[in-house]
């Protein structure tokens, strides 16, 4: 049985620790989805306030990292289709945040790159998001934070299997 800390006045149970590696691994599965639902609000609510929405937001982080990239690539690199990828580059050449350029070497290709609207649409929302990495981040000290981030890669790379 497990034993109720207190949360400013309410009574919230704490799960054990979990000794058997199946409940563990299901355990530990379901908070890390869980903390990535949480983080996602967190992220959709503060670029409400720019008015974009996260896949909007990671368009133009990645292009305002990698000017120049293809359609393709910018689909891998968000891990979607690119289809997904069109529609949403069409809506953001519409804002005029986005423009696409013919490959000077191959005409079919087209490279995208970010405008002076959507370099400051970026430099407008990119400080809340790093504030708001900071802020919860900031639960970790450098070493548990380094390890995370190993820990994470790690995953990610048994994830891509």
């Amino acid at each position: 049985m497990t034993r109720p800390r207190s949360s400013g006045g309410r009574e919230r149970w704490r799960l054990p620790i979990l000794l058997h590696p199946d409940e563990l691994e299901v355990r530990t599965w379901a908070q890390l989805v869980r903390t990535t639902v949480r983080l996602e609000r967190r992220l959709e609510q503060a670029l409400e306030v720019h008015g974009l929405s996260i896949a909007q937001f990671d368009i133009l982080a990645t292009l305002g990292l990698e000017q120049g990239i293809t359609q393709q690539e910018l689909a891998e690199r968000l891990l979607v289709t690119k289809g997904n990828i069109c529609g949403m580059i069409d809506r953001m050449e519409g804002n005029g945040w986005v423009e696409r350029r013919p490959d000077c070497a191959d005409r079919r290709i087209n490279r995208l790159f970010l405008t002076r609207r959507g370099k400051h649409r970026l430099a407008q929302a990119m400080p809340s998001q790093q504030a708001m990495a900071q802020q919860i981040l900031g639960a970790l000290t450098p070493s548990e934070l380094q390890t995370l981030h190993q820990l994470l890669g790690r995953l990610d790379a048994q994830a891509a299997d």
